[in-house]
């Protein structure tokens, strides 16, 4: 696979446990009983908003968006998953093409990248995404990539459903924000369960 189309949280940004703690912050805030970790793996999907609204039907994307950014004023400083970087720094060294495709926004992502010594690394980003289907046309057309050199790499839905629009291939990783059950309902091409098997994976050939 010589292009590279990455998730951020929960596969490069070590995030479960802090997603969780900002999920039932925001559910605080609006008078939602707090979830499980095992439920939250179990049933976060996006678009984002598909999720927040099976528990907060009337919730508007502005104010998911304001509360999201008060919740994460609360979370220690990400790191990112141990041995991800250099997985990734290892990629680009043999000329591998890396792009990110994420939901996360610019007033986050971006110091994330800086602090994860990953700066540089990224051909093109496209951030703030609501629904990766919608967007990875114009992605893969912008960078003038091939359906048949092509992987994203992601932890829900939506990276395996955009795939499935693009007749690219798909990588789940189970450490993310979906657990394997949850992501065994979309039908991935791979699941992976730790950072080797990644590894083995994209540099099979």
């Amino acid at each position: 696979m010589q292009n590279i189309i990455w998730d951020w949280t929960g596969v490069i940004k070590d995030a479960v446990k802090d997603h969780h703690k900002l999920i039932n912050i925001m559910f605080k805030e609006f008078s939602q009983p707090p979830i499980s970790l095992e439920e939250l793996r179990d049933t976060w999907k996006q678009p984002y908003m598909d999720f927040y609204n099976k528990y907060l039907p009337d919730l508007t994307m502005q104010e998911q968006r304001e509360a999201y950014f008060r919740a994460f004023s609360q979370l220690p400083k990400a790191k990112p998953y141990s041995n991800i970087v250099d997985l990734i720094k290892n990629l680009h060294s043999k000329n591998k093409k890396m792009y990110l495709l994420s939901s996360d926004s610019p007033l986050t992502i971006l110091g994330e990248i800086k602090d994860f010594g990953l700066e540089g690394i990224f051909e093109d980003m496209h951030l703030e995404v609501h629904d990766k289907v919608n967007y990875i046309t114009s992605l893969m057309q912008n960078n003038s990539m091939k359906t048949n050199n092509t992987v994203i790499i992601g932890d829900s839905n939506n990276e395996i459903e955009a795939a499935q629009k693009a007749d690219i291939k798909s990588i789940a990783v189970t450490w993310g924000l979906c657990s394997e059950k949850n992501l065994k309902k979309y039908n991935p091409d791979y699941i992976v369960h730790n950072v080797q098997e990644l590894k083995n994976l994209l540099l099979k050939n």
